[in-house]
Protein backbone atom coordinates (compact mmCIF):
# COMPACT_ATOMS: atom_id res chain seq x y z
CA UNK A 1 0.00 0.00 0.00
CA UNK A 2 2.87 2.35 0.67
CA UNK A 3 4.13 2.11 -2.91
CA UNK A 4 0.69 2.73 -4.31
CA UNK A 5 0.23 5.66 -2.03
CA UNK A 6 3.57 7.17 -2.96
CA UNK A 7 2.78 6.88 -6.70
CA UNK A 8 -0.58 8.45 -6.23
CA UNK A 9 0.90 11.38 -4.26
CA UNK A 10 3.58 12.04 -6.88
CA UNK A 11 1.02 11.98 -9.66
CA UNK A 12 -1.27 14.30 -7.75
CA UNK A 13 1.50 16.81 -7.07
CA UNK A 14 2.53 16.79 -10.72
CA UNK A 15 -0.99 17.48 -11.87
CA UNK A 16 -1.71 20.20 -9.30
CA UNK A 17 1.63 21.98 -9.51
CA UNK A 18 0.96 25.47 -11.01
CA UNK A 19 4.63 26.18 -11.68
CA UNK A 20 4.80 23.71 -14.47
CA UNK A 21 3.99 24.78 -18.06
CA UNK A 22 0.71 23.29 -19.06
CA UNK A 23 0.88 20.94 -21.95
CA UNK A 24 -1.15 22.18 -24.94
CA UNK A 25 -2.93 19.42 -26.70
CA UNK A 26 -3.63 20.28 -30.35
CA UNK A 27 -7.20 20.12 -31.35
CA UNK A 28 -8.21 17.39 -33.60
CA UNK A 29 -8.48 18.56 -37.25
CA UNK A 30 -11.80 17.93 -38.85
CA UNK A 31 -11.40 16.15 -42.09
CA UNK A 32 -14.26 16.65 -44.54
CA UNK A 33 -14.56 14.01 -47.15
CA UNK A 34 -14.88 15.44 -50.71
CA UNK A 35 -18.27 15.25 -52.27
CA UNK A 36 -18.76 13.26 -55.37
CA UNK A 37 -19.63 15.44 -58.45
CA UNK A 38 -23.15 15.28 -59.72
CA UNK A 39 -23.45 12.61 -62.32
CA UNK A 40 -23.79 13.92 -65.90
CA UNK A 41 -27.08 12.89 -67.40
CA UNK A 42 -26.62 10.74 -70.46
CA UNK A 43 -27.21 12.38 -73.84
CA UNK A 44 -30.38 11.34 -75.53
CA UNK A 45 -29.92 9.26 -78.58
CA UNK A 46 -30.55 11.13 -81.86
CA UNK A 47 -33.98 10.64 -83.18
CA UNK A 48 -34.15 8.97 -86.50
CA UNK A 49 -37.15 8.77 -88.70
CA UNK A 50 -38.58 5.34 -88.77
CA UNK A 51 -37.66 3.54 -91.86
CA UNK A 52 -40.62 2.86 -94.02
CA UNK A 53 -40.25 -0.04 -96.28
CA UNK A 54 -41.72 0.61 -99.72
CA UNK A 55 -44.72 -1.42 -100.50
CA UNK A 56 -44.82 -2.54 -104.04
CA UNK A 57 -48.57 -2.87 -103.91
CA UNK A 58 -49.10 0.86 -103.16
CA UNK A 59 -46.40 2.51 -105.31
CA UNK A 60 -47.52 3.30 -108.80
CA UNK A 61 -45.22 4.83 -111.38
CA UNK A 62 -46.66 6.82 -114.26
CA UNK A 63 -45.38 5.38 -117.50
CA UNK A 64 -45.52 7.66 -120.54
CA UNK A 65 -46.55 5.71 -123.59
CA UNK A 66 -43.97 5.63 -126.35
CA UNK A 67 -45.42 6.80 -129.67
CA UNK A 68 -44.95 4.47 -132.60
CA UNK A 69 -42.17 5.20 -135.08
CA UNK A 70 -43.00 7.86 -137.62
CA UNK A 71 -45.31 9.86 -135.34
CA UNK A 72 -44.65 13.63 -135.78
CA UNK A 73 -43.39 15.34 -132.64
CA UNK A 74 -45.43 18.20 -131.24
CA UNK A 75 -43.17 21.17 -130.63
CA UNK A 76 -44.54 23.62 -128.06
CA UNK A 77 -43.49 27.26 -127.75
CA UNK A 78 -41.27 27.59 -124.69
CA UNK A 79 -42.14 30.46 -122.39
CA UNK A 80 -39.00 32.40 -121.49
CA UNK A 81 -39.72 34.12 -118.19
CA UNK A 82 -37.87 37.26 -117.07
CA UNK A 83 -35.21 37.04 -114.37
CA UNK A 84 -35.71 39.34 -111.45
CA UNK A 85 -38.82 41.03 -112.77
CA UNK A 86 -39.75 42.56 -109.42
CA UNK A 87 -42.42 44.91 -110.78
CA UNK A 88 -44.97 43.94 -113.42
CA UNK A 89 -45.38 46.13 -116.52
CA UNK A 90 -47.52 49.23 -116.07
CA UNK A 91 -49.58 51.32 -118.46
CA UNK A 92 -47.86 54.71 -118.68
CA UNK A 93 -50.32 56.34 -121.11
CA UNK A 94 -53.35 55.73 -123.31
CA UNK A 95 -54.75 57.59 -126.33
CA UNK A 96 -57.91 56.91 -128.39
CA UNK A 97 -58.59 58.04 -131.92
CA UNK A 98 -61.23 57.40 -134.60
CA UNK A 99 -59.58 56.48 -137.89
CA UNK A 100 -60.87 55.20 -141.27
CA UNK A 101 -59.75 51.73 -140.09
CA UNK A 102 -61.93 51.91 -136.97
CA UNK A 103 -61.44 53.02 -133.40
CA UNK A 104 -57.75 52.85 -132.55
CA UNK A 105 -56.15 52.89 -129.08
CA UNK A 106 -52.47 53.41 -128.40
CA UNK A 107 -51.07 52.31 -125.05
CA UNK A 108 -47.58 52.73 -123.57
CA UNK A 109 -46.45 49.68 -121.60
CA UNK A 110 -43.42 50.36 -119.41
CA UNK A 111 -41.22 47.71 -117.77
CA UNK A 112 -38.71 48.53 -115.05
CA UNK A 113 -34.97 47.67 -115.40
CA UNK A 114 -34.39 43.96 -115.03
CA UNK A 115 -32.47 40.93 -116.19
CA UNK A 116 -34.31 39.03 -118.87
CA UNK A 117 -33.44 35.77 -120.58
CA UNK A 118 -34.17 35.99 -124.28
CA UNK A 119 -33.91 33.49 -127.10
CA UNK A 120 -31.76 34.49 -130.05
CA UNK A 121 -30.67 32.93 -133.31
CA UNK A 122 -27.56 30.77 -133.08
CA UNK A 123 -25.78 32.97 -135.61
CA UNK A 124 -26.07 35.94 -133.23
CA UNK A 125 -24.21 33.90 -130.60
CA UNK A 126 -21.41 33.11 -133.07
CA UNK A 127 -21.96 29.41 -132.97
CA UNK A 128 -23.81 26.76 -134.87
CA UNK A 129 -27.24 25.62 -133.88
CA UNK A 130 -30.77 26.91 -134.29
CA UNK A 131 -30.94 29.11 -131.18
CA UNK A 132 -29.19 30.20 -127.97
CA UNK A 133 -30.12 31.74 -124.63
CA UNK A 134 -28.78 35.14 -123.54
CA UNK A 135 -29.26 36.94 -120.22
CA UNK A 136 -29.56 40.65 -120.97
CA UNK A 137 -29.78 43.62 -118.63
CA UNK A 138 -32.50 45.95 -119.87
CA UNK A 139 -33.25 49.57 -118.91
CA UNK A 140 -36.76 51.00 -118.83
CA UNK A 141 -38.41 49.38 -121.85
CA UNK A 142 -41.39 51.23 -123.35
CA UNK A 143 -43.64 49.28 -125.72
CA UNK A 144 -46.19 51.18 -127.78
CA UNK A 145 -49.03 48.81 -128.65
CA UNK A 146 -51.88 49.76 -131.00
CA UNK A 147 -55.31 48.14 -130.70
CA UNK A 148 -57.65 48.45 -133.65
CA UNK A 149 -61.34 47.46 -133.35
CA UNK A 150 -60.67 45.54 -130.13
CA UNK A 151 -57.68 43.52 -131.38
CA UNK A 152 -53.93 44.04 -131.20
CA UNK A 153 -52.49 45.25 -134.49
CA UNK A 154 -49.34 43.10 -135.02
CA UNK A 155 -47.90 45.63 -137.45
CA UNK A 156 -48.11 48.51 -134.96
CA UNK A 157 -45.96 47.40 -132.02
CA UNK A 158 -43.04 49.68 -131.18
CA UNK A 159 -40.16 49.31 -128.70
CA UNK A 160 -38.04 52.01 -127.07
CA UNK A 161 -35.35 52.25 -124.36
CA UNK A 162 -35.10 54.85 -121.61
CA UNK A 163 -32.88 55.49 -118.59
CA UNK A 164 -35.73 56.99 -116.59
CA UNK A 165 -39.32 56.05 -115.97
CA UNK A 166 -42.21 57.77 -117.74
CA UNK A 167 -44.39 57.48 -114.65
CA UNK A 168 -44.92 60.80 -112.90
CA UNK A 169 -43.77 62.90 -115.86
CA UNK A 170 -45.31 66.37 -116.17
CA UNK A 171 -44.88 66.38 -119.96
CA UNK A 172 -45.42 62.79 -121.02
CA UNK A 173 -45.74 63.59 -124.72
CA UNK A 174 -42.49 65.57 -124.65
CA UNK A 175 -40.39 62.79 -123.14
CA UNK A 176 -37.68 61.29 -125.33
CA UNK A 177 -37.65 57.70 -126.53
CA UNK A 178 -34.52 55.94 -127.79
CA UNK A 179 -34.27 53.00 -130.21
CA UNK A 180 -33.20 49.67 -128.70
CA UNK A 181 -29.98 48.01 -129.95
CA UNK A 182 -31.77 44.83 -130.98
CA UNK A 183 -32.37 43.09 -134.30
CA UNK A 184 -35.83 42.85 -135.88
CA UNK A 185 -36.41 46.59 -135.26
CA UNK A 186 -37.26 48.94 -138.14
CA UNK A 187 -35.80 52.49 -138.38
CA UNK A 188 -38.97 53.91 -136.81
CA UNK A 189 -38.57 51.47 -133.87
CA UNK A 190 -41.43 49.30 -135.06
CA UNK A 191 -41.01 45.64 -134.12
CA UNK A 192 -40.95 43.23 -137.04
CA UNK A 193 -43.40 40.74 -135.55
CA UNK A 194 -43.34 38.68 -138.74
CA UNK A 195 -39.70 37.78 -138.11
CA UNK A 196 -40.26 37.04 -134.44
CA UNK A 197 -42.98 34.47 -135.03
CA UNK A 198 -46.52 33.96 -136.21
CA UNK A 199 -47.96 37.47 -136.07
CA UNK A 200 -51.49 36.11 -136.35
CA UNK A 201 -51.05 34.28 -133.05
CA UNK A 202 -50.24 37.60 -131.40
CA UNK A 203 -53.76 38.87 -132.06
CA UNK A 204 -55.25 35.55 -130.95
CA UNK A 205 -53.33 35.22 -127.67
CA UNK A 206 -53.70 38.87 -126.59
CA UNK A 207 -57.24 38.98 -125.24
CA UNK A 208 -59.07 40.89 -122.52
CA UNK A 209 -59.26 44.60 -121.87
CA UNK A 210 -57.07 46.99 -123.91
CA UNK A 211 -54.58 47.23 -121.02
CA UNK A 212 -54.38 43.44 -120.72
CA UNK A 213 -53.96 43.06 -124.47
CA UNK A 214 -51.10 45.57 -124.48
CA UNK A 215 -49.25 43.81 -121.66
CA UNK A 216 -49.69 40.40 -123.32
CA UNK A 217 -48.44 41.77 -126.63
CA UNK A 218 -45.31 43.18 -124.94
CA UNK A 219 -44.57 39.85 -123.28
CA UNK A 220 -45.19 38.03 -126.56
CA UNK A 221 -42.31 39.96 -128.14
CA UNK A 222 -39.89 38.87 -125.40
CA UNK A 223 -41.01 35.24 -125.62
CA UNK A 224 -40.18 35.19 -129.34
CA UNK A 225 -36.79 34.43 -130.85
CA UNK A 226 -34.72 37.30 -132.22
CA UNK A 227 -33.23 36.61 -135.65
CA UNK A 228 -30.47 38.19 -137.72
CA UNK A 229 -32.90 40.34 -139.74
CA UNK A 230 -32.43 44.13 -139.46
CA UNK A 231 -29.52 43.80 -137.03
CA UNK A 232 -27.48 46.47 -138.83
CA UNK A 233 -29.92 49.33 -138.08
CA UNK A 234 -29.44 49.76 -134.33
CA UNK A 235 -27.61 46.65 -133.10
CA UNK A 236 -24.34 47.28 -134.94
CA UNK A 237 -24.19 51.08 -134.30
CA UNK A 238 -24.67 50.40 -130.59
CA UNK A 239 -21.08 49.13 -130.44
CA UNK A 240 -19.88 52.68 -131.13
CA UNK A 241 -21.82 53.92 -128.12
CA UNK A 242 -20.66 51.21 -125.72
CA UNK A 243 -18.39 48.24 -126.46
CA UNK A 244 -20.41 46.10 -124.09
CA UNK A 245 -23.19 46.09 -126.70
CA UNK A 246 -21.10 45.01 -129.68
CA UNK A 247 -22.44 41.45 -129.49
CA UNK A 248 -24.89 39.37 -127.51
CA UNK A 249 -21.97 37.58 -125.86
CA UNK A 250 -20.52 40.88 -124.63
CA UNK A 251 -23.95 42.08 -123.53
CA UNK A 252 -24.56 38.83 -121.67
CA UNK A 253 -21.16 39.00 -119.95
CA UNK A 254 -21.61 42.63 -118.91
CA UNK A 255 -25.14 41.97 -117.64
CA UNK A 256 -23.97 39.24 -115.29
CA UNK A 257 -21.14 41.42 -113.98
CA UNK A 258 -23.20 44.61 -113.52
CA UNK A 259 -26.93 44.64 -114.22
CA UNK A 260 -27.15 48.44 -113.78
CA UNK A 261 -24.66 49.42 -116.50
CA UNK A 262 -27.46 49.56 -119.06
CA UNK A 263 -29.14 52.60 -117.45
CA UNK A 264 -25.92 54.63 -117.70
CA UNK A 265 -25.56 54.42 -121.49
CA UNK A 266 -26.12 57.69 -123.43
CA UNK A 267 -28.87 56.52 -125.77
CA UNK A 268 -29.14 59.99 -127.37
CA UNK A 269 -26.30 59.09 -129.75
CA UNK A 270 -28.49 56.42 -131.35
CA UNK A 271 -31.30 58.83 -132.16
CA UNK A 272 -34.18 60.45 -130.36
CA UNK A 273 -37.94 60.45 -130.71
CA UNK A 274 -40.64 61.96 -128.51
CA UNK A 275 -43.72 60.20 -127.21
CA UNK A 276 -45.90 62.59 -129.22
CA UNK A 277 -44.21 61.60 -132.48
CA UNK A 278 -44.45 57.88 -131.73
CA UNK A 279 -48.12 58.02 -130.77
CA UNK A 280 -48.92 60.23 -133.75
CA UNK A 281 -47.33 57.74 -136.15
CA UNK A 282 -49.14 54.81 -134.51
CA UNK A 283 -52.57 56.45 -134.61
CA UNK A 284 -52.08 58.05 -138.01
CA UNK A 285 -53.45 61.37 -136.79
CA UNK A 286 -52.19 64.93 -136.63
CA UNK A 287 -49.95 66.00 -133.79
CA UNK A 288 -52.35 68.70 -132.64
CA UNK A 289 -55.19 66.22 -132.16
CA UNK A 290 -53.28 64.12 -129.63
CA UNK A 291 -53.74 65.10 -126.02
CA UNK A 292 -51.96 63.88 -122.96
CA UNK A 293 -53.07 60.37 -121.98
Amino acid sequence: MSRVRQWFERTWRRLTDTRQTPVRIPARRRVVAPRDPAPTPPRPAPRTAPRVEPQASRVRHAVRPVPPPGTPRRIQRRTVLPLGADNPPVIAGRWDSNTPFGRRTALLVESSPQLRRVEIDGALWNRGGPSAQATLALPYVVMLVTITSGHVDPGEVYMFFRNRSLMGSNDLLGENLHPPPLPNIFPNCRVCTGDLGDAARLAEEATGSPSQQAVLAAEWVWRSRFTTHLKSIFFEPAARVDRRLESFRAWNRASIADRDFIVRIPWERLGRQTVREAVSAALGSHLATIGNG
